[in-house]
Order: structure tokens, then sequence, then C-alpha cells
């Protein structure tokens, strides 16, 4: 490599390292004065976006203690944690809550507050009733649903429903089909239980439905494509994504389907280029970040990252994690990804570290409008 070629590409990295260190400063409380929009990389009012190509991985806010293979969701600006192993390999029955710290300034325009940045604390709400790791997760009409996973190291079907306004836990009626590592999506009133680990091989494609009108499950029979387990899911234009994951012979898998509730039908994404199960997975500024990973047949861990095209048209290289991880739990706020937990070799080896994708923001050109 010649010296200006050196120089050049030693500049571009200053660029972006400069760019998310601002996005960073900016979110910090006790700035009194209006950040930039351009330089944020946590809330972006409408004619900006997060730039992913050009962002970074941050540490912190690690959590209290250590957490591997929990249930994460967001809920009005917080970040939920439930049950998952804890220190010792012990089965954690516990439920953490970041609270944002959120001092807008005055003179801040609509969409600038800094509810993704750093400064928060880590708190405890009420406990998940039963011990659960390996359980799905996810948020409607502001309650907490969590399904599944292993108690005291047996799959289960048991299903509750966490109220934050009240602080308490409620069960529900269970599910037809006991499966842990799986996937749970609302999309209108239902909510959807996709794969994961089954006792019987036949229902590893079957979908279990549950009507929140009714507090009512159903069954969809066979209607994955093939099962799978420990793979990346997420919600885009009311369409469940599953990315990724591994089968029952413990073989990574690279392919990207979308589901279609609405008609029951699926249709293919591109597929990633590296196969890898029990990663992190989220949706940014519509496109998609896949992050680390583990191979079981290897007993091997990635700290490599992959980020969707617009319209999931395929996969670039992404910025890789400080070391390899997977186990994970990853949830989105705002513009930033957040890696939560997880172990750094392969196995179970929980730890605090909390990892987030923070990204600049640029000023996007919209058609018709002046800039």
């Amino acid at each position: 490599m010649s010296a200006r070629a050196a120089i050049a590409r030693l500049v571009r990295r200053a660029v972006v390292v400069v760019a998310c260190l601002a996005a960073l400063v900016s979110s910090h409380p006790k700035i009194g004065a209006a950040p930039a929009p351009a330089a944020s990389g946590d809330l972006a009012p409408p004619d900006y976006r997060a730039d992913l190509n050009a962002g970074v991985w941050v540490r912190g806010p690690n959590l209290p203690s250590p957490r591997q293979d929990a249930a994460a969701v967001t809920l009005a600006d917080r970040v939920y944690v439930i049950g998952g192993f804890g220190q010792h390999n012990q089965q954690m029955n516990t439920t953490l809550v970041w609270e944002p710290q959120v001092v807008p300034a005055p003179t801040a325009q609509a969409g600038e507050q800094r509810a993704g940045s750093r400064f928060g604390t880590w708190t405890y709400a009420a406990p998940i009733p039963e011990s659960v790791d390996h359980a799905a997760a996810t948020v409607l009409a502001n309650y907490i649903y969590v399904a599944g996973g292993r108690i005291e190291n047996l799959v289960t079907n048991k299903f509750w429903r966490y109220d934050a306004a009240a602080d308490s836990w409620v069960e529900l009626p269970s599910m037809p089909v006991p499966r842990y590592g799986a996937a749970m999506q609302a999309v209108g009133a239902k909510l959807y239980v996709i794969g994961g680990a089954v006792s019987h091989a036949n229902d590893a494609t079957s979908i279990e439905v549950f009507d929140t009108t009714t507090n009512r499950w159903s069954l969809i029979d066979r209607a994955l494509p093939s099962g799978r387990m420990a793979f990346g899911s997420v919600v885009l234009d009311d369409k469940i994504i599953m990315v990724g994951g591994r089968d029952d012979q413990e073989r990574n898998l690279i392919g990207c389907d979308i589901y279609d509730p609405a008609r029951n039908r699926w249709g293919l994404c591109s597929p990633l280029h590296q196969p890898r199960s029990d990663f992190g997975l989220s949706v940014v500024a519509g496109r998609l970040i896949a992050a680390g990973g583990e191979d079981l047949r290897f007993d091997r861990t990635t700290q490599t990252t992959e980020i969707s095209e617009s319209f999931l048209r395929g996969w670039l290289n992404g910025p890789w994690l400080p070391g390899p991880r997977h186990g994970m739990s990853p949830v989105t706020v705002g513009n930033v990804m957040w890696l939560i937990g997880g172990a750094s070799w392969s196995g179970t080896a929980p730890s605090t570290v909390v990892l987030r994708y923070v990204s600049p923001v640029v000023k996007v050109k919209l058609k018709g409008r002046s800039q």
C-alpha cells in the first residue's frame, strides 16, 4: 500500500470515528445545547436516516449481573431483559429494566430526544413466575408476552403476560406445543410463535397463533418450509422475517425467509454470506443487522457482522464485534442496535457486556423537496 493510500484510509476512518463520537457526546443529558441532527445515532428527524455502513460498536451500559440466552424487548423506550442464564449458569427469573435518562434541551426539535443513549440505570422489575431460558418474547398494546423456553432443562409450553404499568405478571393459556429457541412476533392483534426445538419433529414446522382478542391459541400445521431454531427474527412491513439458525442436525443455515401472516404465504429474501445461529438480529432504519453467532458442530463463535441492503436484496459485511459472541439478546432502541449479555465462547458462559451499534445520521434527499 502506498503512503498516499494509507493516509487516505486513515482519514476515512477518522471521519467515521468523529461522526460516531459526536453522536455519543450529543446524547449526554448534561449538555444543554440542542444536538445537531446530522450527528445523532439514536432517533432521527424525518429527513434524516442512520448511515449503518458507517457505524461503530461501543460498549455499555453493562448489566448489573451476567445473562445469556435471555428474552429481551423494548417498551416505552425501556429495555427489558427476562430470564436467561445468570451467574454460575443458573436459570434466572429476573426482569432487568434499563431506564433511560432523557433530558431534552429546550430548543431540541421533535424526534431528537436521546432515548437510545447509553445514559440510564438498570433496575429490577417483578420477576417472571418461573426461571426460564431460551424463551421467546414480544410486545403488543403495552404488554410484554413471553412464551416457551426451558424450565429446569425441560421444554415448556407456558405463556405469560407482563403489565409494565402494574409491574405484574399473569399466566395465560399454554401453547399447544412446547418449544424453545423459537421466535414470537406480533402482527395486528395476533402473536405468532415460529420455529424452535420441539419434542416431536412433526411440530417443528408448525406455527402457533395466539389471538389477544379471544385469548385462544390455534395451530397452523406444516407452515414452515423446514424446521429451524436459534435463528434471528424481526417484523418488517407486517411481515415476519426469519434469518439463519440451525437445523436438527446442528448445521448452521444462511436462509432468509419472509412470512406474510395475512396470506399465510412464504417468500424468499437474500441469504446471509455466513451461516450462523444463536446470533443477534435487529432491524434499524428498515435494514437488518446480523451480528455474532456460533457453530455447534465446531464449537466456534464468531465476531463477524452483516448488514442487509435495502429491501433485503443482499448483504454487506459490517464492522466486526470487539470479540466473538453468541447467546446475546438483541433489541433496537431508536436507531441503535443493542446486544445484551451472551458468551464469548461456545457453551454457557454468561457475561454482563452490552454492545451498541451506533451510526451517524445523514440527511436524506427526498424527491420533489428542496434541500
